[in-house]
């Protein structure tokens, strides 16, 4: 698949994201291409790189903890564990 055809496709599941009864990947792709056109124009060459790095991290590897990777990338403090306070 050329990189016009991904693109394609990714654009063509976010208009179908957009309307009631859409499936729930269609929807994500309405949500993350909508964020990523809000955020993305003015990042410099590095940190759109690194947006690239992470979704081919999350798709090559979906069984990593990545409740704890968020946090970590969000800088947000860890909830304690129930029992840990």
């Amino acid at each position: 698949m050329t990189q016009n055809e991904k693109l394609r496709h990714l654009v063509t599941l976010a208009n179908r994201g957009r309307a009631g009864g859409a499936s729930g990947g269609e929807a994500r792709a309405w949500a993350i291409a909508e964020v990523l056109l809000e955020n993305v124009p003015g990042l410099d060459g590095k940190a759109t790189a690194a947006i690239a790095e992470l979704i081919s991290l999350i798709e090559e590897k979906p069984w990593l903890d990545w409740d704890e990777i968020r946090e970590e990338v969000l800088d947000t403090p860890a909830a304690p564990k129930p029992g840990n306070e």
